[in-house]
């Protein structure tokens, strides 16, 4: 005996006349007020801190990523513990060395991307990159600004070319307003 088997076939039902709840469109007026009111903090960051880095290059064409984590003093974050990582192009010829970077301060944290200004062609293991603040928490939850980095590295006795590892000093600076 054979059954008889109906067959479903997917529709497309038009959106246009379908009302939203009461509920949504309240949760949305409020979530917009909100983001509104918002107040935006122009934050420049000021000082130094000392740390630990790691350093690992797989293959030289592939740049080398750099971890590290310090403990300084920042304006206006305070005290701070520092982490984060960057990665250098390698053999690119118009790579851009780019990281990112969270400060926890006893009041909130700061996160910020940092870009190497210009490529570094200096043996002496100083980077100096820009930071573009991108978010926060706590005090610093609405906070924005840019300023510049420089990171100096100095490597332990025992690093080697595709491992290393060895002292890091961090150096926050203002922008400096360009002249028109």
């Amino acid at each position: 005996m054979r059954r008889n088997r109906a067959r479903i076939r997917p529709e497309v039902e038009g959106l246009e006349s379908m009302t939203l709840l009461s509920g949504v469109a309240a949760s949305v007026h409020t979530a917009a007020s909100a983001m509104v009111t918002a107040p935006v903090q122009t934050v420049s960051l000021s000082g130094t801190a000392h740390g630990n880095y790691v350093s690992r290059q797989s293959n030289p064409d592939t740049g080398t990523l750099y971890s590290f984590n310090a403990r300084g003093m920042v304006a206006p974050v305070g005290r701070t513990f520092d982490f984060g990582s960057f990665h250098t192009p390698g053999f690119i010829q118009n790579g851009q060395t780019q990281g990112r970077l969270t400060l926890v301060g006893p009041r909130g944290t700061l996160r910020m991307t940092i870009t190497e200004v210009t490529p570094t062609t200096d043996p002496t293991n100083v980077f100096h990159f820009t930071y573009t603040i991108t978010g926060g928490t706590g005090r610093f939850r609405n906070a924005q600004g840019t300023g510049n980095l420089d990171v100096t590295l100095t490597p332990a006795m025992t690093s080697s070319i595709r491992v290393g590892h060895g002292r890091l000093s961090l150096a926050f600076t203002p922008s400096t307003p360009q002249m028109t």
